[in-house]
């Protein structure tokens, strides 16, 4: 779960600023997650890798000393990755303090000046001897990874793939994303029973929390604005609806289980229930299903998604205060998105068109917080009332068409994928 989010805020820093750092750091987190906790002919994210391989370890299949770093590179290498990683004889590792944690110390352009050369050679030279490194230490005994899958976490980690396939134009983290979404459907959800919490050995464990149902409608919702495929949709609902029955509190929110999933496997629960929205160590399950209800709100009309989404936020907005923006923060993002209304994005016209795929394209790889994207490609299909009095417009008439809505306002129609991306950039759409 830290990969997922870390990797989703690397993904949309890069969309709002376009600095080619976010996209490395996201690139990397893609490729690692990928070598290590990555099911590739199943689908599905594991768990997590250890950081250690024994009890007298420390960390050591990650950390360097400045000798293992000379060994591995060549002199030339070493000189600035020791630079660029503030590798010396003396690290941070209390177990054996010569072992060093690599971090950017030093920016390639402040290497190239101490020691009289190119940045362009520095930036060479970093990715070469990084190269070797990474070769250097795959012989070292790797630690352990728990090949567990959890619905909750890849429900995050698929959300956040999806992110990163949409704005890198990744079409093979997309195809892995929706597999392993694919393999959480078909092994772990039941119409009857719910989402099963983990996937271990090929045995399904523990069933009825909150968190693996509202985080796999969120990775739906991703997939089917990813795709556009009703079917991702419809799942999506099937489980909210499910969530909504089974983990509703007449207080308002949903508590973090249901009691009635539990019968008969074993758990002893039932006097725990409570109804977590802060984050802790990760979103809050209320707060996501918060934004899950707006977000199907908008897709769909259902007015019951709305009404729920203002009841749960009501009943949390003491308690979120009291957590503050930094323990509380989805919470209080999906309350920003209560009073200043996410874009939706409405397309108008034939989904195999190319210039609506182009436009529903531009409306995928360009960031605004809690987005949906629509397509309407049928008479009876579902329009946005703001939508609605435009439609005999001579524009939207004339052929697809993409408009941005923000609560009751929309922007004029537009055929242009940049003027769209603009519209979205700006977050100001203008009737």
């Amino acid at each position: 779960y830290d990969n997922a989010g870390l990797l989703a805020n690397y993904v949309h820093a890069w969309q709002l600023t376009r600095d080619p750092l976010y996209r490395e750091i996201a690139e990397g987190i893609l490729a690692w997650s990928e070598e290590v906790l990555s099911d590739r002919r199943r689908g599905g994210y594991f768990a997590s890798q250890d950081a250690d391989v024994g009890l007298d370890d420390d960390g050591d299949y990650f950390t360097w000393t400045l000798d293992e770093l000379k060994a591995a590179v060549n002199a030339d290498e070493a000189r600035v990755l020791a630079l660029y990683f503030e590798v010396a004889t003396r690290g941070e590792m209390h177990h054996d303090p010569k072992k060093n944690v690599l971090f950017v110390d030093q920016e390639p352009e402040a290497i190239a000046k101490s020691i009289d050369t190119s940045t362009d050679r520095v930036r060479d030279l970093i990715a070469s001897g990084k190269r070797k490194l990474k070769i250097a230490r795959d012989k070292r005994p790797m630690p352990g990874v728990d090949h567990t899958i959890f619905a909750s976490w890849n429900g995050m980690m698929i959300t956040a793939a999806l992110d990163a396939a949409m704005a890198f134009d990744r079409e093979d983290v997309r195809v892995f994303a929706l597999k392993s979404l694919q393999r959480v459907l078909s092994e772990m959800w039941s119409k009857d029973c719910g989402m099963w919490h983990a996937l271990a050995d090929g045995e399904r464990k523990v069933r009825g929390l909150l968190e693996d149902h509202v985080y796999v409608v969120d990775a739906l919702l991703s997939a089917y604005t990813a795709t556009g495929d009703p079917a991702h949709l419809r799942n999506a609902e099937q489980i909210m609806v499910f969530t909504l029955n089974h983990f509703w509190d007449r207080a308002g929110g949903f508590v973090d289980i249901a009691t009635d999933l539990h019968d008969g496997v074993g758990l002893t629960l039932k006097e725990v229930r409570r109804r977590p929205v802060e984050d802790s160590p990760y979103a809050g399950a209320n707060a996501v299903a918060a934004l899950c209800l707006a977000r199907l709100h908008a897709l769909t009309g259902n007015d019951d998604y709305r009404l729920h989404h203002d009841e749960l936020m009501t009943a949390f907005a003491g308690e979120a205060i009291r957590y503050g923006p930094v323990f509380a923060g989805t919470y209080h993002l999906a309350g920003e998105l209560w009073i200043h209304p996410s874009a939706e994005v409405v397309v108008l016209g034939p989904r195999d068109d190319p210039r609506v795929r182009a436009l529903q394209e531009t409306a995928r790889r360009t960031y605004a917080a809690g987005k949906t994207v629509l397509v309407v490609d049928r008479d009876d299909a579902y329009v946005p009332p703001a939508v609605e009095p435009m439609l005999k417009t001579r524009e939207a008439k004339a052929g697809p068409v993409a408009f941005v809505c923000q609560g009751q306002v929309c922007s004029p129609p537009t055929s242009d994928s940049v003027r769209l991306r603009t519209i979205l950039e700006t977050g100001a759409p203008k009737s």
